[in-house]
């Protein structure tokens, strides 16, 4: 296989990026800070991540299979972190990045200035 053949459309570049950067995210060991002790923010931060994932991927692909992504993306973090005797598994976690998809995909069909919020470029 040619690495220096494979093309990768300009347009996937944002969400490959994301989604490499979340992963690595979630394999490091991240120090101790004041944010650790504010209550439920990791859930918050899993519904925001992963639901920008979602919103990258939702200009290109139906909305059932950004939701599969975004599941198997939430669970899969969540499984690798299971192996990560710093880091810790949490369905909870799973299950609010799952709803951050949902959120996305229900934002994009639905509301008229977040879809073109995110399908603005500059000419």
């Amino acid at each position: 296989m040619n690495l220096h053949k494979i093309r990768i459309s300009p347009d996937w570049f944002w969400p490959l990026v994301v989604t490499l950067t979340v992963f690595l995210l979630t394999v490091i060991r991240m120090p101790s800070s004041e944010l650790g002790s504010i209550p439920h923010l990791d859930k918050a931060g899993h519904l925001l991540y992963i639901g920008l994932i979602a919103t990258l991927l939702i200009r290109f692909l139906k909305p059932w299979t950004v939701i599969m992504i975004g599941t198997a993306i939430s669970v899969g973090i969540e499984v690798v972190q299971s192996f990560l005797p710093w880091r810790e598994c949490s369905a909870v976690d799973a299950a609010f990045g799952i709803v951050g998809t949902i959120l996305a995909v229900l934002l994009y069909r639905n509301v008229r200035l977040y879809r073109n919020l995110i399908e603005f470029r500059i000419r």
